[in-house]
């Protein structure tokens, strides 16, 4: 597994001829409204991504150094100027193919989510049906298994067959719930800094409709309904156990402090830095408070014309 160490912006957007250094664990991007914390995500985004991204300045340069665990350095730049891009690996100009396939090497998957926007999780996890997808989704045998379904037609052989099928999609989400609820009431535990509490993940009586969510707080009663806390740290929690499980090197939550109650940001903090000795996290606030447990802090003052 490999970290983002730093981030060299010559050109995105506004932000210009910057260098951002990050630390293995918990880091923070702090400044306020405008300063260009959203903006550093998106060069992140930019440099992870092909032609056709939603995140393209039409004149992008940004490199990304990362740091693997034997303490080799590796280097890619994205370099976008005329509507097109060139890619580099370690200053060698690459095709694109060959530039994703180095970024796997090291851990760093461009078909994952790196940038978390939490408000779409948090929407998620009260959603059964999209909680099974994101499972499945995590399972490359299950993918397939779904696509056979989809080209069966509806003749009772091939009616059997889907059944067949489903029945080994089941299987496969057990053992997937098994392993994502196990980690997702880890990374709770610890952003709730609450031993005592834990995530749970059950199919629906059809178990094709979806997986419910529910947490505990006290080990015996769970709640069908999340309060709007629970919620914002119930998806932190999901989302670093999918990344975890996705082998993914990194998460970046962008404007955190919007889906967090502000009396919770301390907890919240020391929660993170105990969630990253798993994972690098990096997160984006307005608030020291949300900063405080970070083992590294970049301050953006100026803002962006």
């Amino acid at each position: 597994m490999s970290i983002l160490t730093a981030v060299r912006v010559e050109k995105y957007w506004k932000l210009t001829r910057k260098t951002f250094q990050f630390s293995p664990k918990f880091n923070a991007v702090r400044g306020g409204n405008s300063t260009g914390k959203t903006t550093l995500f998106s060069a992140i985004k930019f440099a992870l991504s092909d032609e056709n991204s939603s995140v393209n300045d039409p004149l992008g340069d940004v490199t990304l150094t990362f740091q693997d665990n034997n303490g080799g350095n590796f280097s890619f730049r994205r370099l976008r100027s005329g509507g097109n891009s060139k890619y580099f690996f370690n200053e060698d100009k690459v095709e694109f193919t060959e530039y994703s396939e180095e970024l796997k090497q090291i851990g760093v998957k461009l078909t994952v989510e790196h940038v978390v926007y939490l408000d779409s999780w948090i929407n998620m996890i009260e959603n059964p049906k999209e909680v099974l997808n994101l499972l499945e989704s995590l399972n490359p045998k299950v993918s397939a298994l779904k696509a056979e379904c989809e080209e069966l037609g509806r003749d009772i052989k091939k009616a059997k067959k889907q059944d067949f099928i489903n029945k080994k999609r089941i299987r496969h989400v057990k053992r997937s719930i098994e392993a994502i609820s196990a980690l997702a009431t880890r990374n709770y535990q610890q952003i709730c800094q609450k031993p005592n509490v834990s995530l749970k993940m059950e199919l629906e009586e059809n178990p094709l409709d979806g997986v419910i969510m529910s947490q505990s707080d006290g080990g015996f009663v769970y709640h069908e309904q999340f309060s709007g806390g629970q919620k914002a740290r119930g998806a932190m929690a999901l989302v670093l156990a999918v990344a975890e499980r996705s082998e993914n090197s990194f998460v970046i939550f962008d404007n955190l402090d919007n889906t967090i109650f502000q009396e919770h940001f301390p907890i919240v903090s020391k929660g993170i830095h105990a969630v990253s000795n798993e994972i690098q996290v990096i997160i984006g606030s307005r608030f020291k408070e949300l900063a405080g447990s970070a083992e590294s802090e970049i301050r953006l003052t100026e803002l962006l014309d």
